[in-house]
Parts: C-alpha cells; structure tokens; sequence
C-alpha cells in the first residue's frame, strides 16, 4: 500500500505534492505519518517497511482481529477462517489498522473516512481514499489525523 496527504482542513482529496502538506515533515515524501513514522509503504505480508513498521491486524468497531489485505484496489480484512473479506473499502470505516514498531510498540490508526478521487492517469479508474488517525502516544484517547489519506495498494 502506499499513501499520500492533504491539508487537515482540505476535504476528502489527494494532494500531488508536499507543498502545503502540514503533515509530510519537509522530507520530501508525499505520505503521512502516523506517531511520526512514515506510512508511505506497508506490507501486508508481514514484512516491515523501510522505517521498520510491521501491518500486524485491522481490528473491527466489535474488536474481532482479521488480516488486512486487498481485493482489486480496496482494502479489505480477510478472515483466514473462512478464506473471506468480512468487510471491504467503505466498509472498513470505523475499523482500526493496528502496526507495530520496535520502539514505538503497537501504533493504531483509526479509518474515519472512506472516498474516491479522479484517477492521475488518462481513463484511470477512480482510486480509493481513506482518512486516518492515529492515537496520541501520550493521550491514547485523543485521535491525531494524519490528513486524507490516498491509500493506493500494489502487488510487486
């Protein structure tokens, strides 16, 4: 998966560079960052990414534990139970991306909202957004939203 940010205040949107992105950090990366580690990449096989996050469930409003993955270019949770998606794109609003790094422990991201944008390529389909927000390390009740999120899944 790999993601990109917009303005707190702008709506439901995908922003093609980090000029004005009050969540990038000036590091040249277009992605937002969740108790200050980047979420640009995530590897839903259990593999942390560059920054050393590992995706390790997505958790339902009810609390039951499922594997996150994608179906087509949605997220999904998959029960590997049932070898089945219980709940995909729009649907996952509400649910909570649980990751988890070294010295940080476990990061929660809560996905607050669900919509589509234009595709950047000529007759693109439309491509999935999801606004997320992360718990505040030193507050856990208080949500941090890390700005819209694009969130765009690939397969290499």
């Amino acid at each position: 998966m790999a993601g990109a940010c917009a303005n707190e205040d702008d709506e439901l949107a995908f922003r093609d560079t980090t000029t004005g992105c009050g969540s990038c950090g000036g590091n040249g990366s277009n992605s937002a960052k969740a108790n200050g580690y980047p979420i640009d990449q995530l590897n839903l096989y259990g593999w942390p990414n560059d920054a050393g996050i590992t995706v390790t469930a997505i958790k339902s409003p009810l609390g039951s534990s499922y594997t996150l993955r994608t179906s087509g270019q949605e997220l999904g949770a998959w029960d590997t139970t049932t070898d089945t998606f219980v709940a995909v794109g729009e649907d996952l609003v509400g649910w909570t991306i649980k990751l988890y790094e070294e010295k940080a422990g476990l990061i929660e991201i809560e996905i607050l909202d669900y919509g589509t944008v234009p595709s950047l390529a000529t007759d693109g389909p439309d491509v999935s957004i999801y606004e997320l927000a992360y718990h505040n390390p030193a507050n856990y009740g208080e949500l941090l939203r890390s700005a819209p999120t694009r969130m765009r899944t690939a397969t290499t």
